[in-house]
């Protein structure tokens, strides 16, 4: 978990107790990635950055080029 708290509108993976989950940081508390419902501070227990999954685009250059 970092040490400070994310950007606002920050896409994360939280761990809580019912497992991981991926939410969004609002500035001042933690709700789900598809905004359905708000997710309890104290059931946090740690959080990483989740990128989108298009930001994880790796491509590999051909030898021929």
């Amino acid at each position: 978990m970092a040490d400070k708290t994310p950007e606002n509108g920050q896409r994360c993976t939280v761990k809580t107790a019912k497992g991981d989950e991926l939410a969004v940081w609002t500035g001042f508390m933690w709700a789900t990635a598809d905004g359905s419902r708000i997710i309890e501070g104290a059931d946090i227990k740690s959080w990483e950055p989740a990128p989108f999954e298009d930001e994880l685009t790796i491509r590999k250059q051909d030898e021929d080029e």
